[in-house]
């Protein structure tokens, strides 16, 4: 999801993540999950096939682990305020916060995409010292509609297949 606001010195371009569940909803799918596996467990094991309890467990577990992680990542984000002599980038990436601060003077946008369209181009604003990538999370259309706000603030776009729209 790509958010450009006008505030009253820069613009802001706030950078989240798609997200189709909230930590609630999640946690209600955990426990409805635990009932129908834990209820076919029970049921398993008082006809005699009790070797399914571990199994069951570790299935749980396992099932726990990966969507509390998926859950997790859908609450990244990374802010871009452009200013009229630097851009400033801010981002929480996992548990580590992180601020960087871009001078405009030959500042550019590399557009990085891959042979064949496999993967999900990447976006970098550079300039000579440094290289910031910004928007790992977002899909391919929120990727694409960075890509032109940034064009429409006067930054200059660097494409590998510049013939391609």
């Amino acid at each position: 999801m790509v958010i450009k606001s006008l505030q009253s010195n820069h613009i802001l371009i706030d950078l989240r993540p798609n997200k189709s569940a909230t930590w609630y909803s999640t946690k209600w799918a955990i426990a409805l999950l635990f009932f129908v596996m834990s209820t076919i467990a029970v049921g398993w094991a008082l006809v005699g096939v009790w070797v399914i309890l571990p199994f069951a467990g570790i299935e749980f577990c396992v099932f726990t682990f990966l969507i509390y992680h998926v859950c997790k990542q859908t609450y990244r984000y990374q802010r871009i305020y452009v200013y009229a002599d630097y851009l400033k980038f801010e981002w929480i990436d996992g548990k580590h916060y992180h601020l960087e601060k871009l001078s405009r003077k030959h500042l550019y946008v590399r557009y990085i995409e891959t042979k064949r369209d496999w993967q999900l181009p990447k976006l970098t604003i550079s300039n000579p010292e440094k290289k910031v990538e910004v928007g790992e999370f977002l899909n391919l259309k929120d990727k694409e509609h960075l890509k032109h706000l940034l064009e429409d603030i006067g930054l200059i776009v660097i494409r590998k297949h510049w013939w391609k729209h």
